[in-house]
This record gives structure tokens, sequence and C-alpha cells, in this order.
């Protein structure tokens, strides 16, 4: 095995429009409900890539295909870093 010289990372970072929340309750204005917006890293070297936190949706998703192909990358892995109770069924 011959050592060799360690490509570089970077990084690009995707913030998707927060999604409306089901149900009919209403802000005091009126509008309706919307989550926060999300935002989804893509950590690349020459080739490869990971994508971190991964979208929640089938429109973020296809969103984010289309991003990592004009990247040009290829998606290697995924990591998802969140773990809120409320998703995970845990309590505090």
């Amino acid at each position: 095995m011959t050592a060799s010289q360690p490509s570089s990372l970077a990084y690009e970072v995707y913030v998707l429009d927060g999604t409306p929340r089901a149900g009919d309750e209403r802000l005091p204005n009126g509008d309706r409900l919307v989550s926060s917006p999300l935002s989804v890293t893509l950590i690349f070297g020459e080739e490869d890539a990971v994508l971190v936190d991964p979208p929640l949706t089938v429109e973020q998703t296809e969103k984010i295909g289309d991003w990592i192909e004009r990247s040009g990358k290829r998606l290697a892995y995924r990591h998802r870093r969140r773990s809120w109770p409320a998703c995970t069924g845990a309590s505090r």
C-alpha cells in the first residue's frame, strides 16, 4: 500500500423552505403554520459526497436529488444527525 496525498474536502449548504403543517391551526394574522426552514449539507471530495441532514418530504427530496446531480458528485453516504423526542417517540 502506498501513501497518497489527502484530497481536500469542500461543502455546500442548501436551505429548503419550511413545509406547511397539516391541520387547521393558523397564525394570529391568518397565515398557515409552516415548519422552520431545513438546511441540508453536501460534503464532498473529488468524486464522492456525503449528505448531512437529508430532507423530510418527497418534494424536498426531489430538489436535493437534483442539486446533488448538478454537483456531479456520487452520493456515497447520508448522515442524519437530528433526533427530536417528538419524532422518535421519546419523552423527556
